[in-house]
């Protein structure tokens, strides 16, 4: 696999036709920019936007290793402990078993993989009454974590939408925390765009384009595992692996890269390992082609693939 030169920081998706939670306002934006760990992403992102932009246009991926300044500050350990205190309080769930399938084209795949694996979606305004109140206590006990997933959507979706075709939305994106608690929890083979779903509404596309993910691991070792593992991305082989050490943000697109972790063998809960993955929309359509994704999955690549679909809603 290729390495990137490190680039260093100075110092279940709701099948319906809206998409991701309620947009974020002009003064939402400028509140999330005024925090403390606001004004830390804005300034990472402006101070390394020109090696990102050419790293994606020339791997497909980017790595950014001390996103948040490492231990200068404490956001990274502050980031870990807030999740933390959440799986503790038992918010964390396992993957509901019909989002470990995913469509690759007219054929679904099903994985086995959602064991000691557990995931947190970030909540968004709703207008409910309930949902509000959950919201307050998200904040209350995460307040680092969701500034730190607000301000990476309104950091990166105007420079990163330049090399898009419609541009991504700064307002829209979903937000998911994980942990893999060892025992070979993983992430099989998955992509983030499956080009989209039948809705009581019609057929909606999917509007996923760029992915982020953030790790949070201060005790991370190689033997642990857990490894980032980013196929039809532009490197000799195709392929890239990528340790999730502490405070490193990898950046990568949705519709032509397909990913996967390798299982976790942390054996203290001190080494299980947490992270932040974040889908960030398109503006518009994206240009989708399965042939990107078919070629990673071996019990794909002798199956036709025909392509595009004369009626989306007949897709399984």
């Amino acid at each position: 696999a290729m390495a990137l030169p490190l680039l260093r920081g100075r110092g279940r998706v709701r099948r319906q036709a809206s998409f991701g939670p309620t947009p974020i306002s002009e003064e939402q934006k400028q509140d999330i920019q005024s925090t403390q760990i606001g004004s830390r992403v804005s300034y990472v992102v402006l101070s390394n936007m020109q090696a990102i932009l050419r790293q994606l246009d020339q791997y497909g991926y980017s790595q950014v290793d001390g996103f948040l300044g490492g231990s200068a500050n404490g956001y990274p350990d502050q980031i870990r402990d807030e999740m933390k205190s959440m799986f503790d309080r038992g918010w964390f769930e396992e993957e509901p078993e019909s989002e470990a399938q995913f469509k690759v084209g007219p054929y679904r795949i099903t994985n086995q993989d959602r064991e000691h694996r557990f995931r947190y979606r970030i909540k968004g305004r709703s207008g409910e009454e309930k949902m509000e109140r959950l919201i307050e206590n998200q904040y209350e006990v995460a307040p680092t974590v969701v500034n730190f997933t607000r301000s990476l959507l309104v950091s990166f979706a105007q420079p990163l939408g330049e090399l898009t075709e419609s541009g991504l939305s700064n307002t829209k994106g979903i937000s998911e925390l994980f942990v893999l608690c060892g025992q070979g929890a993983r992430y099989d083979r998955r992509v983030s765009n499956v080009f989209g779903w039948n809705t009581e509404q019609g057929f909606v596309r999917d509007p996923r384009k760029l992915v982020a993910i953030y790790f949070a691991n201060p005790n991370y070792r190689e033997e642990q595992g857990g490894v980032l593992q980013l196929e039809g991305v532009i490197t000799p082989t195709g392929a890239v692996r990528i340790s999730p050490m502490q405070d490193r943000l990898v950046l990568f697109w949705a519709d032509k890269t397909v990913w996967s972790m390798t299982p976790s063998r942390s054996s203290m809960i001190s080494e299980h390992q947490y992270g932040i993955i974040m889908h960030m929309m398109a503006k518009g359509e994206v240009n989708y082609n399965p042939q990107n994704f078919a070629r990673w999955f071996p019990e794909l690549q002798s199956m036709p693939m025909d392509w595009p679909p004369k009626n989306p809603q007949a897709l399984p």
